[in-house]
């Protein structure tokens, strides 16, 4: 149904590829494909940078040109840098950079950007997202490899994107801080950034776990042919507020997208993935008690709430972990056969609307790709 007109994630000015990863360059008959079923999934997940990170020791030095489509994005990035390298350098460097008493030292990282010893990204960036995510163990294996460059951007103040396998090195740059020269970097880099992110995503689903400031940087919209899931993470209370906890949510957010990109590595996920794919990978997420799908907003991006529940009389440490739930708001939603346990009533929800033949608030079990705890979808009243 769907075709994909733009550049692939993880291609650069000195690499030739075709739509979704099959390369142009000849290739040997007795060479293994490691392309597998992950070049073919329609799925961007959009993750931020992380404030910790850990300086290599020792690594290449910086080559801008083989950064994601440096041949679009060199030019700003070293606009960027030599305006970082002017205010590093300046008394008020840690101030601008929003540095505290403890790591204004820091700042030094930035003078030195194109000989300090580069790391890939993924392994560079050690904050509670990526550590959930477990990337290091994803790119490991050549079919998650394969993934994480091809299905996988990361968004930075610096570099504007960044594939999680680019080399590069320790600096102290957020997304939030204005630069003389280029200014505010989201406005910055939304200028930029569009026509590359618009080409990797193009007819496929973006799966969105940014933060506000790097969200800024691009708002994918349903009008340029991409479908949008922004993952959204709140703790339940006793009293049934709710409330967003941002360590939690980081690492609700590094489980999904460690889970989904296994997934696509294994060939586990559809070619023409939907928002009720990523839903069932994120109902079968450790502590995550209810998935919501929120109706498609103005742009046509939906909504995708992960729901933990905190209470007093629940362990600390975890306990008999609740049966988890998929509630659904929207009023449309991606072709799937849904049949009760008992196998007494039969619901099928089609890309026009949800046609059941029992009332809404009947609970189905929904059917995964593998084998998984029991993942329900609820209809809402």
């Amino acid at each position: 149904r769907w075709r994909y007109r733009g550049r692939p994630v993880g291609s650069s000015a000195r690499v030739s590829v075709a739509p979704w990863g099959i390369s142009t360059e000849p290739r040997s008959p007795s060479a293994p494909d490691l392309l597998g079923a992950a070049y073919h999934v329609r799925v961007l997940i959009l993750l931020p940078p992380s404030e910790g990170k850990t300086a290599p020791a020792s690594g290449p030095s910086l080559e801008l040109d083989s950064l994601l489509d440096a041949d679009r994005l060199t030019a700003a990035r070293r606009e960027v840098m030599s305006a970082l390298a002017e205010v590093s350098r300046s008394a008020e460097g840690a101030s601008v950079l929003g540095l505290g008493p403890r790591s204004a030292a820091q700042v030094s990282t930035n003078l030195t950007l194109e000989t300090s010893p580069c790391v890939p990204a993924h392994q560079l960036f050690t904050g509670v997202l990526y550590e959930a995510a477990r990337l290091d163990s994803i790119a490991e294996e050549a079919a998650g490899r394969a993934a994480l460059e091809r299905h996988c951007v990361v968004l930075s103040g610096l570099w504007g994107i960044l594939s999680p396998t680019d080399l590069v090195p320790d600096h102290r740059l957020s997304m939030g801080t204005s630069l003389p020269g280029p200014g505010r970097l989201p406005a910055f880099w939304k200028q930029h950034l569009a026509p590359s992110l618009t080409e990797m995503a193009a007819q496929g689903l973006v799966v969105d776990c940014r933060s506000a400031d790097y969200a800024a940087a691009w708002k994918p919209s349903a009008r340029d042919g991409i479908e949008v899931v922004s993952v959204r993470v709140v703790r339940t209370a006793d009293d049934g507020s709710r409330k967003v906890v941002s360590h939690m949510a980081k690492h609700a957010r590094g489980l999904l997208t460690g889970e989904l990109l296994r997934a696509v590595a294994d060939g586990s996920v559809p070619e023409h993935v939907h928002v009720d794919d990523i839903a069932a990978i994120a109902g079968r997420l450790e502590g995550i008690d209810d998935v919501e799908v929120g109706e498609p907003d103005q742009l046509g991006r939906r909504a995708l709430t992960l729901v933990t529940r905190w209470s007093r009389s629940r362990p600390a440490s975890g306990g008999p972990r609740r049966q988890m739930s998929i509630r659904t708001t929207m009023t449309s939603f991606s072709s799937a056969w849904m049949t009760s346990s008992a196998g007494a009533a039969t619901m099928r929800a089609s890309s026009w609307g949800l046609i059941s033949t029992a009332p809404p608030s009947t609970v189905r079990p929904l059917r995964a790709t593998a084998p998984s705890p029991p993942v329900e979808l609820r209809t809402a009243s």
